[in-house]
């Protein structure tokens, strides 16, 4: 999930964003394949409990964020497998949504993540 403007809300990112790309190539499902959505779209907390995922990745875009908390805070997030099991990450935008020279790395990290404990 990220935010895709100042206050605009968490919406889940959709086939045409590179967080996309890392996600499928990691070996993680989007969100919005599970909800065949073809674009990123607004994310409610119905969305995210219907879905009940076992990893959510908040993309982060300012220094010292606040984006999501009132999300995080709420007991329908509270009550998601993701964060019963502590699989929730906190990535900045630049690491995951921005092509650049640490790409390769960043998917490194998000395979290990995502396939912890299946090894």
């Amino acid at each position: 999930m990220s935010q895709v403007g100042s206050n605009t809300g968490p919406y889940i990112l959709g086939p045409s964003s590179i967080a996309y790309d890392l996600i499928e190539l990691a070996g993680g499902k989007s969100g919005s394949d599970v909800l065949e959505l073809d674009k990123t779209s607004p994310a409610s907390i119905e969305h995210i409990i219907e879905i009940d995922p076992d990893y959510i990745i908040l993309v982060e875009w300012s220094a010292t964020s606040d984006e999501f908390t009132e999300l995080i805070e709420s007991d329908g997030f509270q009550s998601l497998a993701a964060v019963k099991n502590g699989n929730v990450k906190q990535m900045k935008a630049k690491d995951i949504s921005q092509p650049n020279r640490f790409i390769v790395e960043q998917l490194d990290e998000l395979a290990d993540w995502l396939n912890k404990g299946k090894h």
